[in-house]
């Protein structure tokens, strides 16, 4: 998609709130289906409408649907498990749904269009992949297409979920429609030795996340995805332009367009499982921002390539069948530090590129960071006192 977007026209959104309100920006309201009672912060009540998960457009007459971010096809092929109750919420039964409640309300059209452009494509590929079989580069970035829905969806669930009371400004980008392809992106996969949770998606709960929806964990019976997507993310990576602030603007740097030993910015806590990278320069171009070298297609769109050692090698087609497979405890901690050591990169990037002094989502720093210390120290204990190097970057 690379960011074009998957429906046609833009979202109405300036109803959203009464015109004499002198507001900075339009809370959104998500709207939460199923039978779950969220009680929203005062400062959404106000908010006439919702907005479409899917494409951030008001929701004012009857086209309304609900949009499941974890969709059921993925439920059943999980075993069945949409009457099962999400694990990362509180045990008490009141507040921990089941998987087919975990939906938001979404425009009947939005909701249409999605499952032809990107839930249908990925179905079989996802089947075989996760089954351990081997799926080609086009299904990979339509993989990825999928995970990008997923992971701004999951965001916006977790927003509402939480009952709106972090007060977030919402940008085109923010939702599925024009976040999908528009940014680099990677993921990395392994197995884990249990199969006791057949379907997990974390932490979209983390007000670390909301602010900052760029890195996630999903499990699919006994396979992990670490997903991550951001502007620029991968620049040093394969050598590709980069944005940085000069004077209160952002200023393009073009790139040397040569591959980095690895991942360029870190070094990953999983260097033994399968890493695959897509960077994604379309919208730059569009801008007139001019981004070449041999990652990219002519359109900007990235070409796919997969981490083998330290060097990259271009993806025609790629085997899952002999994923490193890892002792649950471990791999649970390991893939939780790839998310928030994500996270933290990508919010310090961000921050260096577009932040303000008061940035809210800098904030949420010191936490990342006390929780990546707990999973060092949880990981010392699990592998006898053997402790990892604090430090992850290059």
């Amino acid at each position: 998609m690379g960011g074009d977007g998957v429906i046609d026209e833009r979202p109405w959104v300036e109803a959203a709130r009464h015109a004499s309100e002198n507001l900075s920006f339009i809370p959104r309201r998500f709207q939460v289906g199923g039978r779950l009672q969220i009680a929203d912060s005062p400062a959404v009540r106000s908010t006439i409408f919702p907005s479409c998960v899917l494409c951030g457009g008001l929701i004012t007459n009857n086209d309304a649907t609900l949009e499941h971010p974890l969709p059921q096809w993925l439920h059943r092929m999980a075993g069945n498990v949409s009457e099962n109750r999400v694990e990362v919420f509180n045990s008490d039964e009141h507040k921990q749904p089941t998987w087919r409640q975990l939906c938001l309300v979404s425009h009947r059209s939005c909701n249409a269009k999605f499952a032809r452009k990107i839930e249908d494509p990925v179905i079989s590929p996802i089947k075989r992949l996760t089954a351990g079989g081997r799926v080609t580069w086009t299904e990979i970035d339509a993989i990825f297409d999928w995970l990008d829905k997923i992971k701004s969806a999951s965001s916006l669930m977790g927003a509402a979920l939480d009952g709106h009371s972090v007060q977030l400004g919402y940008y085109e980008t923010s939702f599925p429609n024009f976040r999908i392809g528009a940014f680099d992106r990677l993921a990395i996969f392994f197995r884990v030795t249990d199969n006791v949770i057949p379907l997990d998606l974390l932490d979209f709960l983390n007000r670390s996340f909301l602010s900052t929806p760029s890195a996630m964990l999903i499990r699919i019976k006994d396979l992990m995805i670490v997903y991550v997507s951001n502007n620029f993310l991968l620049s040093s990576t394969f050598g590709l332009a980069v944005g940085t602030a000069d004077g209160g603007f952002m200023r393009y740097i073009p790139g040397t367009g040569l591959f980095a030993a690895g991942l360029g910015a870190r070094r990953s806590r999983l260097p033994t499982a399968k890493i695959i990278a897509q960077p994604m320069r379309r919208q730059h171009q569009k801008q007139g921002l001019s981004d070449a070298g041999p990652a990219l297609q002519p359109n900007g769109d990235g070409r796919v390539f997969e981490l083998c050692g330290s060097r990259w090698h271009r993806v025609r087609s790629t085997d899952f069948s002999n994923l490193v497979r890892i002792n649950s405890s471990i791999g649970y901690v390991l893939a939780g530090l790839e998310v928030i050591e994500w996270l933290i990169l990508c919010k310090e990037q961000d921050f260096a590129r577009y932040g303000l002094d008061d940035a809210y989502f800098m904030k949420s720093l010191p936490n990342l960071r006390q929780e990546k210390i707990d999973l060092l120290d949880e990981l010392s204990q699990l592998r006898g006192g053997i402790r990892p190097d604090v430090n992850d970057r290059f």
